[in-house]
């Protein structure tokens, strides 16, 4: 249970350094003080790239068996853990030897420094979206910077995170600032792609009717009427062309 906790972990973005994990251990997990003893006795025998090898071989044991093992363990491939050993088996094939070399030595300031490093990219993704919501559910009693701020170190750290665009266009919509509004709803839908599903042909919609339509609630809550209503009744004629009945029921 600790190692997937470890391994769903969203709430840092760097990876716990070796005296941070004993102490987690000692402090939190006293029944797994041999486990901590158990890890450091398995990095001090990666002494050269080789034992890095073999270390990858003993992962592979793990989830397929070896008979000729002295002793046998065996880890389930779809579990939490399998998949995350799984994971880390197609990333060490896919190094090159450049790759390889600043693994190990990765692996070697782990053990004998402080390094912090940070968190894989799904980690990472985790992260940014729970601060995200976090910010979502916060954002009106946040000032128009504070909220500009918090949701910029989040694109800093993911630029992939579509959602923080949406946020910058609801806060800069909330406190009557129209043209950083127009730019974050268009950063929004040209990051976001086709992402959103529906009830439309083929069962995937065409985002931009749903740009559209946001485009519209854009001009009425800034009363730019007359563009409010082109906007929607462009919004109504692409979802009909759509048959995208969900856009439909939005806009009327």
């Amino acid at each position: 249970l600790y190692l997937i906790s470890i391994i769903r972990d969203g709430n840092s973005i760097h990876e716990k350094t070796l005296t941070e994990l004993r102490q987690d251990l000692s402090e939190n997990y006293s029944d797994l003080k041999q486990a901590f003893a158990f890890l450091k006795e398995r990095l001090e025998r990666i002494k050269n790239p080789d034992c890095l090898f073999d270390a990858m071989l003993e992962f592979e044991d793990l989830l397929w068996g070896n008979e000729d093992a002295e002793e046998v363990r065996h880890v389930e491939s779809g579990s939490v853990f399998g998949i995350f050993i799984r994971k880390v088996l197609i990333d060490y094939k896919s190094l090159l030897f450049d790759g390889l070399s600043k693994l190990y030595s990765q692996i070697q300031d782990y053990k004998t420094t402080e390094v912090v490093f940070p968190v894989s990219k799904e980690k990472m993704e985790r992260y940014t979206h729970k601060k995200a919501i976090e910010i979502e559910n916060n954002l009106r009693t946040m000032s128009c910077e504070e909220a500009e701020t918090k949701i910029s170190e989040l694109l800093d750290l993911n630029p992939g995170l579509h959602h923080a665009h949406f946020l910058l266009y609801v806060n800069y919509v909330q406190h009557r600032e129209y043209s950083k509004a127009m730019d974050s709803l268009h950063r929004y839908f040209d990051y976001n792609g086709g992402k959103r599903n529906s009830r439309g042909q083929g069962g995937r919609t065409n985002p931009l009717q749903y740009a559209v339509l946001n485009l519209a609630l854009l001009q009425y809550e800034f009363q730019h009427y007359a563009h409010a209503a082109q906007a929607l009744l462009e919004t109504i004629r692409m979802a009909q062309l759509d048959n995208d009945h969900v856009c439909l029921v939005h806009a009327l």
